[in-house]
């Protein structure tokens, strides 16, 4: 008798985890955003040394302002700084031109031989699917985006952005772009990325390496990105074509029926044992 129940415990728990459903749950990808050539951020004046991160207030520009917030993706929380004495530039969507077939998110600073960076996350509240429930990354989800400096002389870094029971972590770098050519970065499996602490107040510090039991439990997911500007060259750093996959759990039939029989074989363990 103690045997049955047990096995009817493992069998129940085993059940219980369900399979994974793939869906798309961040989507910059468009060339509509920006109605003109330029949508400038919500509340962003030039010649500020930084736009402080919020998750309470969408960074993205204002309704009337140029800009299609209609669009997948369109609503985001973000925030930009630069060590440029002369501070931001220009903090701003940017129309599809040129090679870029998509609008793109811009940052730059008029400060030569200085950075600037920025961060952009968009919060399981707007996510395209899975707005309830448990979101996890794994193994078969992957990230894809475009990265650019906007300039000669200048590189740029791109890393992934989680927030997960509260609190943010930052990847290692997912991808580079030197001078003026366009960087793709596709397909990356954050599941084999090393992670860092991360405090969006200290929006260009990356924290000391953390150390995940999985990538579950994900209230938003974004994109870090840092332009660096060397000799004469003033810091630029753009990212577009974003696509963030990640994964539901969904329970597989039958499992809450062998789980509820598991919880009764436990019952059945405890009486037999006398607890």
């Amino acid at each position: 008798m103690m045997k049955t129940a047990a096995c009817f415990l493992v069998a129940g728990v085993a059940a219980s985890g369900g399979a994974a459903e793939a869906a798309v749950v961040v989507s910059f990808h468009s060339g509509g955003y920006a109605l003109t050539r330029y949508a400038h951020m919500s509340g962003y004046t030039s010649d500020t040394s930084s736009v402080p991160y919020s998750d309470t207030s969408y960074l993205s520009p204002p309704d009337g302002s140029n800009y299609n917030r209609s669009l997948p993706g369109a609503l985001f929380y973000g925030g930009a700084a630069t060590d440029g004495a002369d501070g931001l530039t220009t903090y701003r969507v940017v129309e599809a031109s040129g090679t870029w077939t998509v609008d793109r998110i811009y940052a730059t600073s008029s400060s030569v031989d200085a950075t600037v960076t920025q961060v952009v996350v968009w919060k399981q509240e707007d996510f395209l699917e899975l707005t309830t429930g448990e979101v996890a990354f794994d193994s078969t989800t992957k990230v894809s985006l475009t990265l650019a400096t906007g300039g000669s002389g200048r590189t740029a870094t791109a890393r992934l952005v989680i927030q997960r029971s509260g609190d943010y972590y930052i990847s290692e770098v997912i991808g580079t772009a030197s001078g003026t050519p366009l960087s793709s970065i596709a397909n990356v499996d954050p599941t084999q990325l090393d992670w860092f602490q991360y405090d969006p107040a200290n929006l260009a510090v990356i924290g000391t390496q953390a150390t995940l039991p999985d990538l579950a439990g994900l209230t938003a997911v974004g994109i870090w990105a840092k332009g660096t500007g060397t000799g004469t060259a003033a810091p630029g750093v753009a990212f577009g074509g974003l696509t963030v996959e990640a994964v539901a759990v969904v329970p597989e039939p039958g499992a809450v029926v062998l789980t509820g029989l598991g919880l009764l074989g436990l019952v059945a363990i405890r009486r037999y044992s006398g607890a």
